[in-house]
């Protein structure tokens, strides 16, 4: 039985190479990577636009001592993925001016 596997196994393997269809695709992928590596969007970091609720943000954080996501979201009535990077740019923020 094993034999009869091997020998219908073995058939498919001739078939992909007689008609090329993995090359051709692996071809393509490679195409594809060279394009993406050699884009002027690849090669420079992307900075994101200023987020309309950052000043929001830094004033809250000079009326309390203590923020948190779940803080921003309920004071800006945001979401949490809004409210993770609003937070991310603050601490980027403070610890610029921290070490300036």
């Amino acid at each position: 039985m094993v034999k009869e596997y091997q020998s219908a196994f073995n058939a498919f393997v001739d078939y992909r190479k007689r008609r090329g269809g993995s090359q051709r695709r692996e071809e393509g992928i490679q195409l594809k990577i060279d394009k993406l590596a050699t884009s002027p969007t690849a090669t420079k970091k992307e900075v994101p636009p200023p987020d309309p609720f950052l000043d929001a943000a830094r004033q809250l954080a000079r009326e309390y001592k203590h923020i948190s996501t779940s803080f921003l979201q309920r004071r800006l009535r945001i979401g949490y993925p809004k409210a993770a990077r609003i937070m991310e740019q603050l601490e980027e923020q403070s610890a610029k001016e921290g070490g300036a």
